[in-house]
Order: structure tokens, then sequence, then C-alpha cells
């Protein structure tokens, strides 16, 4: 069969069309890729400093909270009740009065007095610094203070507080250290939630410590692993990861 020169240029036309319509869907595809990568880089960003924003906030009651404790003679006195009863209102998952050696003379909780508190944040503190920091923190040192059933792994991951004390002549008598213990706690994963949308999780030697992640039974996702390409980064991450029987 012979194909007129119009038969051919409508085929070529169409043949034409087919390509180019091919490789237009194919550049929409591509574009929409990189559209969407950029996006999720931007929310994953933006939701990292949000997140960030939120945990600061936190720190600086904490050191709020320990710097109101350091000026109550109770407290200076090393009362243990005194302790007690300012952790109790403020939140604080444990407080803490040390001496000039770092010796712990009085704890809100925990049978560690006595013992030095081996932690840089009250060395520092010792030396005239106020400080606060997101830190991890020893299995031995919050069993110290009563607190190693809320952790799993061998460190937890808790907000600090360090001030020093000093008498009427400005010499530093010892500090006062206290802080919140995130692992198992919801307040702070809760919060990033509502602000920001979406789900929480605190991560601390790749397993998760607290997170708003739910369990079909009701429950929250804790006490896991992550994937490796969650776990230890440095740098934000977006792509799919499936927690709690569902892809994220």
């Amino acid at each position: 069969m012979k194909f007129g020169l119009r038969a051919k240029l409508v085929a070529a036309v169409a043949g034409a069309a087919v390509i180019t319509g091919t490789i237009s869907a194919l550049a929409a595809r591509e574009t929409m890729a990189v559209d969407l990568n950029e996006l999720a880089g931007r929310a994953t960003a933006s939701g990292g400093a949000g997140f960030a924003g939120l945990l600061d906030a936190r720190g600086q009651s904490v050191q709020m909270l320990v710097a109101q404790a350091a000026l109550s003679d109770n407290v200076r006195r090393g009362g243990r009740a005194a302790l007690a009863a300012i952790a109790r209102q403020g939140g604080l998952s444990f407080l803490a009065v040390i001496d000039t050696h770092g010796r712990i003379v009085a704890q809100s909780s925990g049978a560690g007095a006595g013992t030095v508190l081996a932690s840089p944040y009250a060395a520092r503190a010792l030396a005239g610094e106020t400080v606060r920091a997101a830190a991890k923190l020893p299995r031995a040192q919050l069993a110290a203070a009563g607190l190693a059933s809320q952790v799993t792994g061998n460190n937890g991951l808790a907000l600090i507080a360090a001030t020093p004390l000093s008498d009427s002549a400005e010499h530093t008598t010892g500090a006062i250290y206290g802080g919140v213990l995130l692992d198992h706690a919801y307040d702070l994963v809760d919060a990033a939630s509502h602000a920001l949308g979406g789900k929480a999780a605190l991560v601390v030697d790749g397993r998760i410590i607290s997170s708003t992640i739910p369990l079909a039974d009701g429950g929250r996702v804790v006490d896991v692993p992550v994937a490796p390409a969650l776990a230890n980064r440095t740098q934000p991450f977006y792509g799919v990861d499936t927690e709690g029987g569902t892809q994220y």
C-alpha cells in the first residue's frame, strides 16, 4: 500500500506529537519530583528549626527554675525536702546541691548524697559559670537520682542547667544542678506535634525515647530502634519511614 505525501506528513506530525507529549510528560514528572523534593527539604528544615525552638524554650524554663532554686535559703542549706518541693512544682526530674568538690550534698530524689557528680556542666558551674544544655546523661548518674527505670538504653536525654552558689563575699560555695529527663516524657513531643503538625519523636543512640507516633493499641511508639538512615544523623532527612506499622 502506498501513502501519499499528505498521509506521510500527517503520520510524521502525529509521531512528533507523541514524542513531544512523552518528553513533556517526562519533563513534567521530573519537574514535579524536583519541586516536591525541594518542598520536602524546606518543610524538614522548617520543622527542625521549629522543634529546636521548642527545645530551647523548654531549656530556658529549666534554667529559670534552677536559678530560682539557687535563691532559696533552704536549698542552699541542702534541704532535701525543699529540693523535692521545688522539683515537683517546677516539673523537674532531678535537682541537686553540690559542694565545691562536686559531691552531692542533697538531691530531690534518689540516694546519691555523698557521691561525686561527674558532670562537665556541674564543674563549669563550680568555676562560676551558669550553663544550660541538652545532654546525654549516663545511666549511672540517672540511677543515683532514682531515674534508672525511665531509661532503657545506656544513656538518657535531659535538658539540664547548673548555676553557682555564692556567699555574701561572692565566693563560690557550691552549685545547684537540675534538669528534666526526656525519656518517656511526652510534653515536648506533644507540643511539637500540636505546633508544627505531623508526628514528632526524640531519638537517642538510634532508639526512639519519646514520640507522638501512635500504635494500633492506642499506645505510642517508644523504646524501639529507628531505621539506620535515621540514626545518629547530623543533617536533615526526608524520605519514607515506617513506624508503628504506618508509613510516613
